[in-house]
């Protein structure tokens, strides 16, 4: 005799711990191995305080954004023109006039999934495996993301869940570098910048954030919307403590003058760390493959942002996203190859980076006005029986 098991409905959507572990790993990706060198060009020591600055500001607009989405409950932005339009006359408009947005969040997804893939295989080459063609390292990422992606976002969030306390391991290391060859002279002067160097500092901070936009579909599924507040918060809140204290800790090591020339300061704060006895050397192997994790997890979660978006949008079956998965791996692999050169992958780093805040911006002022238009009409519908 069989004995039927029913499933709450709730299993299948995301809790708020993954909600936290989805924000916290698309963030901690690839910015986390330069982010210093970027920032002390602009501002120097000052570097400390900026980059808290720009934390704030990201946290701010991730709270705008998250009580924004949470009035629409299990709804993500491909859905929005749907909600907006539902008792028009023509619904079909609400995705015509929603397209524009949806295209801009998706080109910035699939930007940002060219850049994670192809600093990924400029780190290797350059650090461990020198005779590997970067076209492996590429295709490879992008085969393994492409067959995660291509699942429910229910299933990444476990997997992010899984992986997320892995990436706070090098969190020790950062300290003993500092208190091994730290100087506390790096750190000083500060507070000497004018608002032309300090708004340049914060926007330099920008693209060590990236990937906060991934709420913007992630919050269709989850458990609760209506608390999504506080996952998100810490989140951000979370990364950029940890930031912080790698951007202390790089400044306090190297000073302005040696950080600015280190192409991957991150790993060099490592190789200086020496655990007593000589127990273990090169630890910034180790941080390495950590540092795979959290890219593989960077790229899990924007192509499969991107992959949700096309399958909700076109009302596709769940079985078609790893087709447009696999439809979508060949023109990311020909657009991360695209960059000439090391110096133009960072121009894209910046203003990707740049631009995220920005979309963010005119995704809150969009669902405001719209979201006042609806209120605005049914106010008058209800006032035309009361007359």
């Amino acid at each position: 005799m069989q004995k039927e098991t029913s499933r709450s409905p709730d299993l299948d959507k995301i809790s708020p711990y993954q909600s936290f572990a989805i924000l916290f790993s698309t963030m901690l990706g690839v910015g986390v191995l330069s982010f210093q060198r970027e920032i002390a060009k602009e501002v120097g020591p000052d570097g400390i305080w900026t980059i808290l600055v720009g934390g704030v500001l990201i946290l701010a607009e991730v709270w705008l954004l998250t009580r924004v989405m949470e009035k629409y409950p299990h709804k993500n932005l491909a859905q929005f023109g749907e909600v907006f339009f539902k008792n028009r006359p023509r619904p079909w408009l609400g995705k015509l006039v929603f397209l524009p947005f949806a295209l801009l969040v998706a080109l910035f997804f699939f930007a940002a999934s060219a850049v994670v893939t192809r600093t990924f295989g400029e780190v290797l080459i350059s650090t461990v495996l020198f005779r590997t063609p970067l076209e492996v390292l590429m295709l490879g990422l992008l085969g393994v993301g492409a067959a995660v992606a291509g699942n429910r976002p229910q299933v990444i969030a476990r997997f992010n869940e899984f992986v997320f306390p892995i990436l706070l391991l090098p969190l020790p290391l950062y300290l003993v570098s500092f208190l091994q060859e730290g100087n506390l002279d790096n750190l000083f002067p500060l507070f000497h910048l004018n608002w032309v160097k300090l708004l340049k500092g914060v926007a330099a901070s920008t693209f060590a954030y990236a990937g906060f936009s991934v709420i913007v579909v992630y919050m269709g599924y989850y458990q609760q919307p209506k608390k999504a507040v506080k996952p998100h918060l810490w989140a951000i809140g979370s990364v950029t403590f940890l930031y912080w204290i790698q951007m202390v800790v790089a400044v306090g090591v190297f000073g302005r003058a040696e950080l600015v020339q280190l192409l991957w300061p991150t790993l060099d704060l490592l190789k200086v760390a020496a655990v007593p006895g000589m127990i273990l050397e090169r630890l910034e192997s180790g941080f390495l493959a950590i540092w795979m994790v959290a890219v593989f997890t960077t790229i899990i979660n924007l192509f499969g942002a991107l992959v949700d978006m096309v399958v909700t949008f076109f009302g596709m079956r769940e079985q078609h996203r790893k087709w447009v998965a696999l439809g979508l791996l060949p023109v990311l692999y020909y657009v991360s190859y695209w960059p000439a050169n090391l110096n133009t992958l960072f121009w894209w780093n910046k203003w990707i980076g740049r631009s995220e805040p920005l979309m963010g911006l005119v995704l809150i002022l969009t669902f405001l006005l719209f979201a006042m238009t609806k209120r605005g009409k049914k106010g008058g519908k209800q006032d035309v029986p009361s007359a």
